[in-house]
């Protein structure tokens, strides 16, 4: 238990958990309007319902953070710049690198995601049908910003490292950076596969609606991942929060 104490920061640890649950809870009205599209039953909303919603979420978003932040003290990632804030360290925030840029390339992936979107499906979005409020929308950013990050980046990505980082290191005792790409692809085809659900609202789950899925969301999984491991968890949750802002928010305004 003293290792476990030592390895995670809880105040870092309870900070994820409290933006994970929000997201948890911001994302609903996009996730009842999912079900009621494809023809499931929507709960009754009640202080049980919502307690039991608040216990499953925090559990398994509670163990991967925990785990995540363990494994990422053995292999160079996690959150720094929040470690160095709750720690009250002057250190000088690299605003560029850590803001601006990861905002830059979140819109940025926008753009180009909207580029291949016309060559692979001809311009229709295979979830283009799917009438959604933007401002449902909008709070289902939150949990692709936070949610997802922590459990395809903070959890997946670095178990992903850890064991390549067991099973190969550099000389320097460091995760190798063959290792470290291989946990970033596969991190991000997983991401593909999970936005399946959405195209299959709209499309018969053909090859080249799979494959298109997979391969546009899976390359913007990347550019998260490489954030994730060069600046950090919480700038890989802005980049990837103005990439879903972007795509959700921005084109549908230009576009109506």
């Amino acid at each position: 238990m003293r290792k476990i104490k030592s390895l995670i920061n809880w105040k870092v640890f309870w900070i994820l958990l409290a933006a994970g649950i929000f997201a948890s809870f911001a994302v609903l009205p996009f996730k009842f309007m999912i079900a009621e599209l494809s023809g499931g039953e929507i709960p009754g909303i009640d202080l049980v319902w919502l307690l039991l919603h608040l216990l499953s979420y925090g559990s398994w978003l509670g163990i991967a953070i925990m785990v995540g932040l363990f494994l990422a003290q053995k292999v160079g990632l996690g959150a720094p710049i929040l470690e160095q804030w709750l720690a009250g360290k002057k250190t000088k925030v690299r605003l560029k690198s850590f803001l601006y840029i990861p905002l830059l390339m979140g819109l940025g992936s926008t753009l180009v995601i909207l580029g291949l979107n016309y060559l692979i499906f001809g311009g229709e979005d295979p979830g283009d049908d799917v009438k959604i409020a933007l401002w449902k929308y909008f709070l289902a950013c939150f949990w692709g910003g936070i949610g997802e990050e922590i459990l395809l980046r903070l959890f997946l990505m670095t178990l992903l490292v850890w064991v390549s980082f067991k099973i190969k290191k550099t000389e320097g005792g460091n995760p190798t950076r063959v290792g470290i790409w291989s946990a970033i692809i596969l991190a991000s085809l997983l991401f593909g596969v999970g936005h399946l659900r959405l195209a299959a609202l709209v499309n018969p789950l053909t090859l080249e609606v799979v494959v298109g899925t997979v391969l546009l969301n899976g390359i913007v999984g990347v550019v998260f991942g490489w954030i994730y491991w060069r600046e950090g968890l919480v700038a890989a949750m802005i980049s990837h929060f103005s990439f879903d802002l972007g795509w959700y928010i921005l084109l549908p305004s230009i576009y109506i």
